[in-house]
């Protein structure tokens, strides 16, 4: 007997074998897919990586030259700087110069020792002890305790002073002794300083305006105005001492070259002082829109009296030219001239007439303007207005302070007037008897006020007539 049962069993192990199989190969191949993906993924990741560090090494390279091309030019200008800086503070250590040698070996360069004659030959024979061995006797050189070298400069004793064995001991008055020389004391260069202050606001003051003290006349500079010194004395309350201004009159430097600080001329009866006109002065805004103002007025002046003169002159030559003609023709000329004259002056009173005719129509246009204004505000209250009192009351409007202006304007522009309201049939004429004389009255019957243009300063309306 067979059993189908057994094939049965043995149909499904094979089947369970075929799908171990391929299961086995299937994970087999998605092993291989995933070590090739992920191979692919390394290899994409280093050529990325790669990339980037050719891109940093590209920037790298960018910012080391950008930085070499400004250090190009940077560099050498801080050198430049720390050069400059340097050089300025040797100058100001060393004003006279460095030697490094000089530094280094003091003792081989010799100072410099200044020695003055005696200002007497007495002091010949009494030499001051201090300095004996270094001035007296007068010798070439001579050795310190350092032993340096000190080499020996005589000069004369300053005029004035007093100097013994080869020492300045006195200095004349107005000076004082400061590093062995003779220089102005401090109370000098305080007077001299307040002067010089004094000046500054004095000229100034003369140069904004009027100074009585002032007196430009003395001396040949102009530009500066020179003042007394007595009154430079008693404004200061310092003593009078001329002398003080000749010895101190060169204490500044201008471009490296000494400026007398004042200007000093003398004269019989005072001394006259003025600043320099090198030196400085201020002046004031105002005080200088002030005279630009007044040198633009004199130059318009100017201006004026130049195109003044020049007119004169030609008419002066027209007349010269005039005037020989009629000695050599006297008839031809004159009659000429009295043709010339009349036709002129007919021009010109034609010219004035064609003139006050349009002056006098636009006078017309006007008042009646004003006439027919205040007629329609007389309407729009109901009244009608007296003609003669709104001619008296206009006058006395528009002249008020002109009885002329009234008197013309009744005389010459009235009439004119009346006669176009009289012919205007937008307004209603009624007379009237009061008190036994005619009254005419004006009353406005149109809807609108009047809408010509040439009625100058009258409101321009839309006027609307009912049918």
């Amino acid at each position: 007997n067979y059993d189908d049962s057994d094939d049965d069993d043995f149909d499904d192990s094979d089947d369970d074998d075929d799908d171990d199989d391929h299961n086995s190969l299937r994970q087999q191949a998605l092993r291989v897919i995933a070590e090739r993906r992920d191979r692919e993924y390394v290899a994409r990741m280093q050529a990325q990586a790669a990339a980037i560090a050719r891109e940093q090494a590209k920037m790298e390279k960018e910012r080391k030259e950008a930085e070499n091309k400004r250090k190009r030019w940077t560099t050498p200008l801080y050198y430049l700087f720390l050069i400059i800086m340097a050089s300025y503070f040797l100058a100001r250590i060393f004003p006279n110069g460095l030697d490094l040698f000089e530094v280094l070996f003091p003792s081989h360069f010799p100072k410099t020792q200044v020695c003055f004659e005696n200002s007497h030959p007495k002091h010949l024979d009494e030499p001051n002890g201090s300095l004996i061995t270094v001035c007296e006797p007068k010798p070439d050189d001579f050795v310190d305790m350092d032993g340096r070298k000190v080499n020996i400069v005589w000069q004369g004793c300053p005029r004035g002073a007093k100097c013994s064995g080869g020492k300045l001991e006195e200095c004349p008055r107005l000076y004082d002794i400061h590093d062995n020389y003779c220089y102005l004391s401090t109370e000098s260069n305080e007077t001299l300083a307040n002067i010089h202050k004094l000046l500054e606001r004095w000229s100034i003051d003369a140069h904004c305006s009027v100074n009585e003290e002032a007196n430009v006349d003395v001396g040949t500079w102009a530009a500066r105005p020179f003042f007394h010194y007595s009154r430079v004395v008693g404004e200061l309350e310092c003593g009078y001492d001329p002398s003080l201004l000749f010895l101190g009159n060169e204490t500044i430097l201008k471009k490296g070259k000494a400026v007398p600080l004042f200007l000093l001329e003398q004269t019989e009866k005072d001394l006259w002082l003025a600043l320099h006109p090198q030196v400085p002065i201020t002046i004031p805004m105002t005080c200088q829109a002030a005279r630009t103002i007044m040198f633009v007025c004199f130059g318009l002046a100017t201006i004026v009296g130049m195109v003044a003169s020049f007119v004169w002159s030609v008419a002066q030559h027209l007349m010269y030219l005039y005037y020989g003609a009629f000695v050599e023709s006297p008839l031809y000329v004159g009659l000429t001239s009295l043709i010339l004259g009349a036709l002129s002056r007919n021009l010109y009173q034609r010219w004035l007439e064609r003139k006050k005719k349009e002056d006098r129509e636009n006078e017309v246009l006007r008042v009646r303007g004003l006439v027919l204004n205040r007629l329609e505000e007389a309407a729009n209250e109901g009244r009608a207005l007296d003609a003669e009192r709104l001619k008296s009351d206009i006058a006395w409007a528009e002249h008020q302070m002109s009885r002329k202006g009234r008197r013309n304007m009744v005389k010459f522009v009235w009439p004119h007037v009346l006669g176009d309201i009289n012919e205007d049939n937008r307004v209603h004429k009624v007379v009237r008897t009061e008190n036994g004389k005619s009254v005419t009255y004006w009353k406005w019957v149109a809807p609108s006020a009047p809408t010509s243009p040439s009625m100058g300063g009258i409101r321009q309306r839309m006027v609307r007539f009912d049918q």
